[in-house]
């Protein structure tokens, strides 16, 4: 049997909401999938072009390797970090 790991939940749910059409309001403590919850969509969009603004760098760096291990291409711009 698997363990349960913090903030799984969250990341199933958001996974199963980016895959529907209708709004979604979740509440997520920390460390619980909330930076998934905007990256899935994008992924799923047919639009291709998402811009999301991060107001943090550690916040950015952690989108970002979330996107890597999705297979997702990042792109970032900010004041003083080349990415």
């Amino acid at each position: 049997m698997l363990e349960e790991r913090p903030g799984r939940e969250a990341r199933n749910q958001s996974s199963r909401a980016a895959k529907k059409t209708s709004p979604v309001i979740m509440v997520v403590g920390t460390s619980g999938g909330k930076n998934i919850l905007f990256i899935f969509p994008a992924a799923y969009s047919a639009e291709k072009i998402t811009i999301i603004i991060i107001p943090l760098m550690s916040l950015r760096n952690n989108i970002k390797n979330k996107c890597d291990e999705l297979g997702d291409q990042f792109r970032g711009m900010g004041v003083g970090a080349a990415v």
